[in-house]
């Protein structure tokens, strides 16, 4: 027998699911807007550039020795190189995102860190404790 309570139950809990799935979705995708754009650490060697499909680069800057240098000058003579690695990402828990690197995977495999948006700062924590900070580039 159906009594009015059970049929009244019945037809909340497909709305109050849905509704509860859809805050659920709009959580991550708050987040996962929250990082698209780009982000240099305060020395400005690494840049990272988070797009809204789900790609990323990185743009390591570092100084190495001028191979043709052959003057051998003292000081050695230092030139400013810059490296440049494409990837994706994805929010996996809403402070967690995973990190795949084209190419590295091989050694690696993908990268999950944690991952905090203070404002126009934003800090990716490996399992490992290591921090990277960075701040958001405003044009």
């Amino acid at each position: 027998m159906i009594t009015a309570y059970t049929e009244f139950k019945k037809r909340l809990e497909l709305p109050i699911v849905s509704l509860i799935l859809v805050l659920l979705a709009a959580c991550s995708l708050s987040q996962g807007n929250e990082i698209v754009g780009k982000w240099t650490t305060a020395d400005g060697t690494y840049t990272m550039e988070f797009f809204k499909d789900g790609t990323l680069q990185e743009v390591h800057k570092f100084k190495e020795i001028d191979p043709f240098d052959t003057n051998y000058s003292k000081p050695l003579k230092m030139i400013w190189r810059t490296e440049t690695m494409g990837g994706t990402y994805k929010f996996i828990e809403n402070s967690r995102i995973k990190l795949t690197w084209g190419g590295m995977d091989i050694f690696n495999g993908p990268i999950v860190d944690t991952v905090l948006i203070s404002g126009n700062d934003l800090t990716l924590t490996a399992p490992d404790g290591t921090k990277a900070v960075y701040k958001r580039v405003i044009n």
